[in-house]
């Protein structure tokens, strides 16, 4: 960065790395470099796939400049985003105050005052830039996902926008693809093989030679943070004989994880649905029907005695594992059961 730039230093600004970003995805970055002059780069998967921890190995060995940053909530006030749009610009090329703080405009013109500045700082920057937005799922307002959209079409020739999002934003994705203007990095793309999961493990202290690792890919689907919880269970060793199969359902750090970032962020009966389900080998509108539990019904009344947002271990028939809140019973309905009221969202 520029001593010259007018910002201080914001955590927004930089990369929160995972402990997987030491993994080198060769393969993800072969495929970033060969679409560089495609002006969107959509990395777009569920927590845990190593989305933040891929986009900073990019640009380490891109030798574009890039920019930073990571959306919450705050920033579905155009003014607010704005502002930390042109923080990260700054960081690319220092641009003015008078860009930052525009006295002139306020409101809607907001918006087309700072956006065709931005355009230009890009387009005077000595190389061609790639602006990285994380957490795009968070953005809702609709203005500030239009100056978004906005923001592509003053991207300048050789420069890129990167968005990763846990799920498709409401961002005009599929013009972009009919365009071809937008490269794509999915779950199944970020998804560790088992070169990558035998590295990750031997990070960890772990002795892969005690590890049947393919098996751990597949009980994991090769999803990054289960793997690194997987490395982390085991501690400076090898796995215990128990885990050699792969990664069990009742491990702490896994269950702690998907509480917060999964379970903790949904409506009470949206959990009680999914923990009733998850007893399920396979599922289909038939069998979950029953699970949904109906209005007024208490949704922690399961028969391991805690709330059902709070996953205890359980052991399937076969003797698998999984996490789940309650036994088969707690469907407690018959298949004749009304049809659920479906949440809208």
């Amino acid at each position: 960065m520029s001593s010259q730039s007018v910002l201080p230093l914001d955590p927004k600004l930089h990369p929160q790395l995972g402990a997987h970003a030491q993994v080198r995805r060769a393969a993800l970055l072969d495929h970033l470099d060969a679409a560089s002059g495609t002006p969107v780069a959509a990395i777009l998967a569920p927590p845990g796939y190593g989305k933040t921890t891929l986009l900073p190995q990019w640009a380490e060995r891109d030798p574009r400049v890039f920019g930073w940053l990571t959306i919450d909530r705050r920033d579905n006030d155009p003014a607010v985003l704005l502002r930390n749009l042109s923080a990260a610009f700054d960081r690319i090329e220092p641009i003015g105050r008078r860009t930052l703080h525009p006295a002139d405009a306020s409101g809607a013109s907001l918006v087309d005052v700072v956006l065709p500045q931005l355009g230009w700082a890009l387009s005077a920057a000595a190389l061609p830039a790639v602006l990285v937005l994380d957490d795009v799922h968070l953005l809702r307002n609709q203005d500030c996902l239009d100056a978004v959209t906005r923001l592509i079409d003053y991207l300048p020739v050789g420069s890129q926008l990167a968005i990763a999002s846990r799920g498709e934003p409401p961002l005009p994705l599929a013009r972009l693809r009919a365009e071809g203007r937008v490269v794509e990095v999915g779950p199944d793309d970020l998804a560790m093989d088992g070169g990558e999961a035998r590295r990750l493990l031997e990070h960890g202290g772990v002795d892969v030679a005690q590890v049947d690792v393919d098996q751990l890919v597949r009980r994991t689907e090769g999803w990054p943070v289960a793997l690194h919880f997987a490395a982390r269970s085991a501690g400076a060793g090898s796995l215990r004989a128990a885990r050699t199969d792969g990664l069990a359902g009742d491990d702490r750090f896994l269950v702690d994880y998907l509480h917060f970032e999964l379970l903790s962020r949904l409506p009470e009966r949206l959990v009680s649905f999914l923990t009733r389900c998850s007893v399920l080998d396979r599922m289909s509108g038939p069998l979950a029907t029953p699970c949904w539990p109906p209005p007024g019904r208490p949704t922690s009344s399961s028969p391991c005695g805690g709330r059902t947002s709070s996953p205890c271990p359980w052991t399937g028939a076969g003797g698998g594992t999984g996490t789940t809140g309650c036994s088969g019973s707690c469907c407690g309905a018959s298949s004749s059961a009304p049809s659920p009221a479906w949440p809208s969202s």
